[in-house]
């Protein structure tokens, strides 16, 4: 009834073409509109009045909502009485709208399941409309149910899955097929759904029809494969003789002659299959049309013509009277308190009374389309001023009650046709009755703000600012003119001639103007006032002055420069009297008030006015409206709850980004930018507690504008705001610090040396004047600002920025190790600012008892262990120096290096093994893997690079790698922290690598600090068998390898020099081994054989272990010395004799100093030396004093007193 009595007023309202009526007629029917459109607004206005009355305090529950909680009370009222017969007296939503509700759900339903079928299917399965959901009710379903799609219903009757396959077997198994011909059971079959396009859905179908065809009708064929053989062929029959695209149609003796032998090898009857034929080309096999869709037409057009019969009848309709017509004039006030009458006499039981608020909802929802199209037609179709407030209160009224319901379609739907009729798309044509559509939109967005949502906001807010532009340019503005660059450009929107040195204005007036304006507009407000029969005469002659008013006005203002109209953006302005009905400032109250929105409908909003925004700053001419009202939004919010503001920062933050970084004026990005800045620091004066973040949130985007923006202009305002910011609120940042030096983290990467430059000065003045204030909330704060500092050393085009930042992080690794930072803990989890009411409202509170409680940051550790609270601080500053270690530049390298050694040995002796262990593991020992990823490379320019930089950085790294495991103080840590042993392989590695000699040298000469610092760690009380042991086998296995270099030779021979006395005897006999195997080795070059035996000579003493490789080593040397110096006339042979000449000599004073009986085999190889001719001056000498010493002792002289030896005198 409600939806028909609407229906039946909005056709009302609608009226007639006044062009066919009299007089009379006309102005009867213009009091009807009139009527009618009061009818109503009335109507909505009480209705909602009575809505918002009896909503619950704070329900806003949407519609699906309102669905589910009415069919929960059905549920339990069957229950209860046990039948639905029963019509209350007073009933609640659930009994209005059951049926309605049952219906929608089996609706959309249907709606799903014509777009995704399995989806349709579950949905009716959980809501109970199939039962319990067996094959045969799914069947059931898709045979009887309204409003399917025939091609789903086949395309899912056709899926392989099980669940369809039995659901097509019972869709088919549930049809009778006896008695039928197989052209008439296929058109029965195929009547409920259209055969799928895939060929193996078909095959499943036609197969099942066939098997059911031929159970029902055994006599007809021999087997169901003649049946499924058939219908196929009936099938392309079909699509042959009735698709146009097929031109060589299939003719009967064709259709006969495919038929052949399909009955079990039997021909079928040729008359029966010719009658088949036939049957099949005249008469179509298709879909059967809905009787439904048949019937709805005729509804439709009946209701059409109904539409075009308006007036008295169906007023009279109403108290059951018949149409009839009426020629006298009639009474509409009598005729009213009739309906009224009529309405009392009717028996009370047949009205229901409710007090159940969401009872509103299904009315609205079935007249709202009807009521917004008759407000929005007679609107645009009217020029009276008071028929288009009443249609502006019906907008009002209805999305009053759309709000109060939470309908967000019918909300929607309202709002967006008002905003259309503010005009504000085409200005010219902006009238009295658009300004009035402005107002009530904007009086929409002030009282129904918490449910309008941000679609809704966005026509609201988009309005304003469009209004607010026009406002501005008719004032001689032009708001998007800040934004320009090139001057010209500023220029070209100005076509008035000689208007360069005025500002442009859309209207120029004098007091001449003004009294033209206000004279037109006088008789509009009077005569809209005025009611009766010549109301129709009045509103075209109001509007006729309107248009002579404006027509005159604008024909003044080009001839008489009375009102000079300038064209800004080819924009056609409104009439002056138009934009002086409404101020842009009346619009504040929206922005100023929003602090009253709630929590939700804030963020919605905001993220209206963001849209709204980056729509302005895209346009070719952007402007900061939209901007400029959300920073002010912003401010008269700052008070809000945090966990409001981890929403609305969500979407405030993605905007800031996208335009920030990606908008192609540069002007627009800095302005951005800028208002960021002003958010920001009224956010860092709110005070934030412990564990939170939301700092951090609202910063990051300067973060990622810094990272993305192309313009350098940009990245230097964002580096001098955040400093800024800094400067002025560094008492009141905590979680804000990580931002901050990630922000100034990415400046250090900046291609301009000014931005790097200006940013570390604001680095350099937070951490010396800061540093205690960077630690007291957070300690992760730390680790950030090493994480920056360490970036900054990478700065490249600018070396005194990276030498300080190196001095920096001297100066944080001497504050972590005096315990600066208190006791170390891992980082918490930030909370995310959101929780129950509760404890958001405590939030002040609790902030004041930490300030209480707060005392000054006790002394943290002094000694370090490898727990993940210790590492998290200290890695990462010495894996930022440790980077460096092969850093290009020299400078940079070697500062890097000093820094993390002294470092490491100024604190080493806190360094627990624990800690020393993955100090080596991630630190040190990851520093030459530069070295090994290199070493394989024999380009040109690589081999430049290795000589003048990996040879040098990997011998300072090896050099200071090992004067660090040998230190005393922590050498026992580094010990057990099993260090040792891969220590000693890296320098295995390193010296052996063959294929660079340079780097080979480095791990020789570290094997040899290595030896030597061992040597000095082993004493008395620790004799370090094990590390010898290891350190020496290791580099035995460099020599077995079989290149050994002198280089080499020499670190043994230095090692064995320095520490033989600590060194294990079997150690030293390992190295003898391989000096006697490089000495005696042919292979090797004579210099290195030299060495070798050098070593052994030297080092070599006369103990029982030492004697044997001492005495070999020397009959050796002699011998090969003798070998050389014996052949003449050779060059060769000289210069090996010269190279052999001081080992020879070594060995003769050797053998001078050997105790004990002189063995012949020393004097059968003197002999042959003697008997040498053209020998060094410095081997006879030897020799003379090997024979004196050693030799004439053994002498017998002769009877005659004469010695056997003389000769050699």
């Amino acid at each position: 009834a409600f939806e028909r009595l609407i229906n039946l007023l909005v056709r009302v309202a609608q009226g007639v073409e006044l062009s066919n009526l009299s007089g009379a007629d006309a102005a009867r029917e213009t009091v009807l509109k009139m009527e009618a459109l009061g009818c109503l607004t009335k109507i909505l206005k009480a209705l909602g009045d009575w809505v918002e009355k009896n909503s619950l305090s704070g329900d806003k529950d949407d519609h699906h909502q309102v669905a589910y909680e009415m069919r929960a009370k059905v549920a339990k009222h069957v229950e209860e009485n046990d039948s639905m017969m029963i019509t209350p007296t007073k009933v609640d939503a659930s009994n209005l709208v059951q049926k309605k509700l049952d219906k929608s759900e089996f609706q959309e339903g249907v709606k799903l399941f014509n777009k995704k079928p399995k989806k349709g299917i579950a949905h009716l399965k959980a809501i109970g409309k199939l039962g319990e959901g067996t094959p045969a009710e799914i069947a059931t379903f898709l045979r009887t149910a309204p409003n399917l799609d025939k091609t789903v219903v086949g395309d899912y009757l056709g899926e392989r899955e099980d669940e369809s396959l039995k659901v097509m077997r019972a869709y088919v198994d549930a049809m009778d097929f006896s008695g039928f011909g197989l052209d008439d059971a296929i058109r029965k079959f195929l009547e409920g759904f259209r055969l799928p396009g895939e060929s193996q859905k078909i095959d499943r179908m036609m197969e099942k029809f066939a098997e059911r065809y031929h159970v029902q009708n055994p006599t007809r064929y021999r087997s169901a494969d003649t049946a499924y053989v058939l219908a196929f062929s009936v099938i392309m029959l079909n699509t042959d003789a009735h698709n146009p695209g097929v031109k060589n149609k299939m003719t009967k003796e064709g259709f006969l002659k495919n038929n052949r032998g399909i009955d079990d090898g039997q021909d079928l009857d040729q008359k029966e299959l010719g009658a088949l034929y036939d049957r099949i080309v005249n008469n179509e096999i298709k879909l059967k049309d809905d009787n439904a869709k048949k019937a709805n037409n005729s509804t439709n057009e009946s209701s059409s013509n109904l539409n075009n019969f308006l007036g008295m009848d169906i007023l009279l309709s109403l108290v059951g009277q018949k149409p009839a017509i009426v020629e006298e004039k009639i009474d509409v006030r009598e005729l009213i308190q009739e309906v009224r009458a009529k309405a009392k006499r009717e028996d009370v039981d047949n009205f229901l009374s409710a007090s159940d608020a969401k009872c509103a909802a299904p009315m609205l929802d079935v007249a709202w389309q009807a009521l917004l199209a008759v407000f929005s037609v007679t609107f645009e179709g009217t020029e009276s001023a008071k028929i288009a407030a009443l249609c502006l209160d019906g907008f009002f009224s209805s999305i009053h009650m759309a709000c109060n319901l939470g309908m967000v379609a019918a909300r929607d739907a309202f709002v967006a046709p008002l905003a259309r009729l503010c005009g504000l798309h085409n200005p010219s044509t902006m009238r009295t009755k658009n300004i009035l559509a402005l107002k009530t939109l904007v009086r929409v967005g002030e009282t129904f703000g918490d449910s309008l949502g941000d679609t809704c906001w966005v026509h609201v807010l988009k309005c304003c600012s469009r209004y607010e532009h026009l406002h501005a340019l008719a004032g001689g503005f032009d708001d998007s003119c800040v934004f320009l660059n090139d001057k010209n450009e500023i220029g070209s929107t100005s076509t008035a001639e000689g208007s360069s040195n005025t500002p442009t204005r859309l209207f120029r007036r004098d007091s001449s103007a003004e009294i033209i304006l206000s004279s037109t507009a006088t008789p509009l407000t009077a005569r809209a006032t005025d009611s009766g029969v010549s109301k129709n005469d009045d509103d075209k002659n109001a509007t006729a002055v309107a248009v002579a008013a404006e027509q005159f006005a604008r024909k003044a203002s080009m001839h008489d420069a009375k009102i000079s109209l300038v064209p800004l953006e080819s924009v056609a302005p409104p009439s002056q009297h138009v934009l002086e009905q409404l101020h842009p400032d009346s619009f504040n109250a929206l922005f100023h008030d929003s602090k009253r929105l709630s929590g939700e409908a804030i963020v919605d909003f905001m993220r209206a006015l963001c849209r709204v925004a980056t729509e302005e700053m895209s346009s070719e001419r952007p402007r900061s409206c939209a901007l400029s009202k959300l920073v002010e939004t912003c401010a008269f919010n700052v008070d809000r709850e945090r966990y409001v503001w981890a929403k609305a920062w969500i979407v405030l933050s993605d905007f800031f980004v996208k335009v920030g970084s990606e908008h192609m004026n540069v002007n627009v990005s800095m302005f951005v930018v800028d208002a960021l800045r002003q958010l920001s620091i009224k956010f860092l004066q709110r005070a934030e507690l412990a564990n939170y973040s939301f700092q951090n949130d609202f910063l990051r985007p300067f973060v990622v504008i810094m990272q993305q923006s192309p313009s350098f202009e940009v990245r230097e305002l964002i580096v001098s705001c955040v400093a800024q910011m800094v400067e002025s609120a560094v008492d009141g940042i905590k979680s804000g610090w990580k931002s901050v030096f990630m922000l100034y983290s990415v400046a250090a990467a900046d291609e301009n040396p000014k931005v790097v430059s200006t940013a570390f000065s604001t680095i350099e003045r937070i951490i010396r004047h800061n540093f205690s204030k960077i630690i007291e909330t957070d300690q992760a704060a730390f680790t950030d600002c090493v994480n920056c500092l360490v970036a900054f050393t990478n700065s490249y085009d600018a070396p005194e920025v990276s030498l300080n930042a190196l001095a920096f992080l001297r100066y944080c690794a001497l504050q972590l190790a005096d315990g600066a930072l208190g006791d170390l803990n891992l980082p918490k989890v930030k909370s995310s600012s959101q929780g129950n009411n509760d404890s958001r409202d405590d939030d002040e509170e609790n902030f004041q008892k930490q300030q209480e409680s707060s005392t000054p940051r006790e002394k943290g550790p002094t000694h370090f262990t490898d727990t993940e609270s210790h590492t998290y601080f200290w890695f990462p500053l010495l894996a930022g120096l440790s980077e460096l270690a092969f850093d290009f530049r020299e400078d940079i390298r070697t500062s890097s290096l000093e820094v993390l050694f002294d470092t490491l040995k100024f604190h080493g002796s806190s360094f627990e093994p624990g800690f020393w262990a993955r100090v080596y593991d991630a630190i040190l020992f990851p520093m030459f893997d530069v070295v090994r990823a290199t070493e394989f490379d024999s380009t040109e320019a690589s081999e430049k690079q290795k000589n003048e930089w990996l040879y040098g950085a990997c011998d300072r790294c090896l050099t200071l790698v090992v004067e660090l495991a040998t230190t005393e103080s922590f050498f026992c840590n580094i010990i057990e922290a099993g260090v040792w042993p891969k220590l000693c392989d890296m320098l295995e590695n390193i010296s052996g690598t063959f294929t660079h000699e340079q780097l080979a040298s480095c791990g020789a000469l570290a094997f040899r600090r290595l030896l030597d610092g061992l040597g000095k760690n082993t004493t008395g009380n620790r004799s370090n068998t094990d590390e010898w042991s290891l350190a020496v086998a290791k580099l035995c296995n460099v020599f077995d390898a079989g290149h050994p270099s002198i280089l080499l030779v020499d670190c043994v021979g230095e090692c064995l020099q320095k520490s033989r006395k600590s060194m294990p005897s079997e150690c030293k006999n390992m190295l003898f081994e391989r000096m006697q195997a490089i000495h005696e080795a042919e292979k090797f070059d004579t210099s290195l054989r030299v060495s070798a035996g050098s070593v052994l000579i030297a080092f070599c003493d006369q103990s029982e272990e030492d004697i044997r490789f001492l005495q070999r080593a020397i009959l050796f040397a002699l011998h090969e010395y003798g070998k050389c110096a014996s052949v003449v006339g050779s060059e060769d042979a000289r210069k090996e004799t010269v190279l052999r000449a001081p080992l020879a000599v070594r060995c003769l004073k050797q053998l001078v100093k050997i105790d004990g009986a002189f063995e012949k085999k020393f004097i059968d190889m003197l002999s042959q030396l003697v008997g040498t001719n053209d020998q060094p001056s410095e081997v006879l000498s030897a020799l003379g004093e090997v024979f004196g010493v050693k030799v004439a002792p053994l002498i017998n002289p002769t009877e005659d007193g004469e010695s056997t030896w003389s000769w050699f005198y």
